[in-house]
């Protein structure tokens, strides 16, 4: 706020910080027995009252007495303040870079800027359904975007930069066949088999401890490519 970070103490609950995000990501006007369903989910009306009503007063005494205010029915995030918030600049810049044709230039350089808002999954402190239902969609989306970037700077002939990116995806789930492929393509075209083969070994192993199960033919054909030397010059598929 104006600068300054807000402790954890000052928000006094862990659900205090969740209401003014859930309010923040729902962007309208919600009524209390709304927000209920996903905060407070397990209380009697009685008990909703009084823990919505305590929440909220820690809410406003963590930021400001007005960031919180009643309107059209409901509480909603004082539309008056300024408020910068990444989840909604990501979703929206993912959005607006989509509407460049896919694999230009216009369309690498929006993808590429936005994706940085990225920092890992989002609100890990919050257990309700609804933050959980917007980090899986947040990380779809980084995880699909991150790809195609890739994807296109293979075709571009950056190898480097594909690696970087794919890299990027199996940092964040490293039993992503498609992520593995790509490096491995990427590592081959640089001439560099051995760390393509270890991208490979990488994934059976994960896959064999973590699924009990083995990577795809297709990314198995690829391993045997890369052993015998055939991978080095193969086109981009």
């Amino acid at each position: 706020v104006d600068g300054r970070l807000i402790a954890d103490m000052e928000w006094r609950s862990e659900r205090s910080k969740e209401l003014f995000f859930y309010l923040l990501h729902r962007g309208r006007p919600l009524r209390k027995e709304e927000i209920a369903v996903e905060l407070w989910p397990d209380v009697t009306p009685k008990q909703l009252n009084s823990q919505f009503h305590t929440t909220l007063y820690r809410l406003r005494k963590a930021i400001h007495p007005q960031v919180v205010v009643q309107a059209g029915g409901g509480y909603q995030v004082n539309p008056d303040f300024d408020i910068w918030y990444d989840a909604a600049e990501f979703e929206k810049g993912i959005q607006q870079a989509e509407e460049s044709p896919p694999g230009s230039e216009d369309w690498a350089n929006g993808v590429s800027n936005v994706i940085q808002l990225y920092h890992g999954s989002f609100a890990s402190g919050f257990e309700s359904d609804w933050a959980d239902a917007a980090r899986q969609k947040y990380e779809a989306m980084f995880l699909s975007s991150s790809l195609a970037l890739a994807s296109a700077a293979l075709r571009r002939g950056d190898a480097a930069e594909a690696a970087r990116m794919a890299e990027a995806v199996l940092a964040a789930d490293p039993l992503n066949e498609d992520a593995t492929y790509r490096v491995m393509q990427a590592y081959a075209h640089r001439g560099s088999l051995d760390l393509a083969a270890r991208a490979y070994r990488r994934l059976h192993d994960a896959m064999r401890d973590e699924l009990g199960e083995a990577p795809s033919r297709r990314i198995r054909a690829l391993y045997d490519r890369v052993l015998s030397g055939d991978a080095l010059d193969e086109p981009v598929d």
